[in-house]
């Protein structure tokens, strides 16, 4: 129920953040980073092979070919190396809602 209510607020932000096309890649991995920190804050491991079961179930559908725990793992560290902000903005956000 945390994961949905944070989606919403996610979507309300989309529009205030970002260059035009760019905005909602960013502020999406941003919350796949966030829910990524979120595990691993609570279970002491990020286990994101489970968490990209969880995003696969609640999407009903395929995400994509490449969504997996390698790929959310890809995602985390290019966000944490290129985006130093937008990580520590995730990583925060994950600590409060924890």
């Amino acid at each position: 129920m945390r994961l949905i209510g944070f989606s919403k607020t996610l979507g309300e932000a989309l529009n205030s953040f970002g260059k035009p096309g760019r905005k909602d890649e960013a502020l999406a991995t941003q919350g796949l980073i966030q829910a990524s920190e979120f595990v691993r804050l609570k279970s002491g491991r990020y286990n994101d092979e489970h968490l990209a079961g969880v995003f696969q179930i609640i999407a009903r559908r395929p995400i994509s070919d490449d969504f997996s725990g390698a790929a959310i793992r890809k995602k985390r560290l290019y966000l944490k190396k290129h985006y130093p902000v937008l990580y520590d903005g995730a990583l925060r956000s994950a600590k409060c809602h924890s």
